[in-house]
């Protein structure tokens, strides 16, 4: 309830707030339970596990923010709400270019109908954004020398990344709001779970990608 009040008061404001404690002191537990509070107070929430959403032993700053973008645009799209078909269409386009050097929309339409045909799993019934973000996600977190790949295009255009993302969460914002819903609030649980440097003692990978924000 406090950490529903914060953002409750400062719902006008884009807000982050950490909630922390040992493993095992039932932090998901009370994660659930403020996605409940918050709904209950008009909030459209996104509830993201860090487990499922993305490979705990080898995350980078990119891998959260990618698991935001396609998180969100999911469950927004399983509550019914579409956002403007153009703005998805330009930042897949932008994450096709980046990542995969592609800028011709329906090639990359063809390539996904051919990954079907041999049995890779990019299902054709989600919008084109989806399918480009689900293809990337699911390449960062089973394919170690692919994952490197797109981790190096997308380093250097980091700030354009996070431009696109926040268009997202504008165009989600602006949705939400004419369903007279508060939000989106988005709650990733589990980050804690990320394993320490290689290096003894060294800082986490969440710490790293903190400092490079900061």
């Amino acid at each position: 309830k406090s950490m529903a009040d914060r953002i409750d008061w400062l719902e006008e404001k884009s807000t982050t707030q950490l909630f922390t404690g040992h493993l095992g002191s039932g932090k998901s537990t009370e994660l659930r339970g403020l996605k409940s509070e918050l709904e209950n107070r008009g909030y459209f929430v996104s509830l993201l596990d860090a487990v499922e959403e993305i490979d705990l032993a080898d995350v980078e700053y990119t891998d959260i923010l990618l698991a935001v973008a396609r998180g969100l645009e999911r469950d927004l799209r399983e509550k019914g709400l579409e956002l403007d078909p153009r703005l998805l269409d330009n930042i897949a386009m932008w994450f096709a270019e980046v990542v995969y050097e592609r800028t011709d929309k329906k090639a990359l339409e063809a390539e996904f109908s051919a990954e079907l045909k041999v049995g890779v799993s990019t299902p054709p019934v989600l919008p084109f954004f989806a399918r480009v973000l689900t293809r990337i996600t699911g390449q960062v977190k089973t394919g170690a020398e692919i994952r490197k790949n797109i981790r190096r295009r997308l380093d250097p255009q980091i700030f354009l990344l996070i431009d696109n993302i926040n268009l997202l969460l504008a165009a989600a914002s602006a949705a939400v709001r004419k369903k007279d819903w508060k939000g989106p609030a988005i709650i990733f649980d589990n980050l804690e779970k990320i394993p320490l440097s290689e290096k003894k003692g060294g800082p986490t990978r969440s710490d790293q990608a903190g400092a490079r924000f900061s």
